[in-house]
């Protein structure tokens, strides 16, 4: 930005990423509060069924939802030098989305202190829909964009 040069791939990974990562700190750490720093008021909420989400969440694990809800928005920043949506480049980086979760929950390559402990538990399945959720909200965004530009012929090749 400062030496007024952009890529646009940079760019969209650079974007989706900061969004999910975000996202996932947001809903992984009160999801999983007893795995982050157990400290703070115990809170129990039932969901469905015999599923409860149960809150333990110091003052430090709020700064770090907090500063992962900022990391989401600051996509925000990046978003307007985005100059061209080639479809190369969004299926690429939506691909990256989708293989880097099925590694993770799929293959089990996460880090091995939580594997054992996250992925036998029910509450992986919230987190793995809201995974799909945004990547599939990225995918038909981009795909928007890149219409919008094909109907006005700014893209001269597919």
């Amino acid at each position: 930005i400062k030496h007024k040069k952009s890529n646009d791939f940079l760019n969209l990974l650079v974007i989706t990423n900061t969004v999910k990562y975000g996202f996932w700190t947001i809903l992984t750490i009160p999801l999983f509060s007893e795995m982050f720093l157990p400290a703070g008021v115990q809170t129990v909420v039932p969901l469905f069924g015999n599923l409860t989400l149960t809150f333990q969440l110091s003052s430090l694990n709020w700064l770090l939802v907090f500063l992962h809800a900022i990391m989401a928005l600051q996509s925000l920043l990046i978003y307007p030098f985005v100059k061209k949506w080639q479809l190369g480049t969004i299926f690429i980086i939506i691909g990256w989305l989708f293989v880097n979760d099925y590694f993770d929950y799929w293959l089990n390559t996460y880090p091995t202190a939580q594997l054992n402990y996250m992925i036998h538990d029910p509450r992986i399945n919230i987190i793995i829909a809201q995974n799909i959720i945004v990547n599939v909200f990225f995918l038909t965004l981009f795909l928007i964009k890149w219409r919008q530009q094909w109907v006005r012929g700014e893209l001269k090749s597919v």
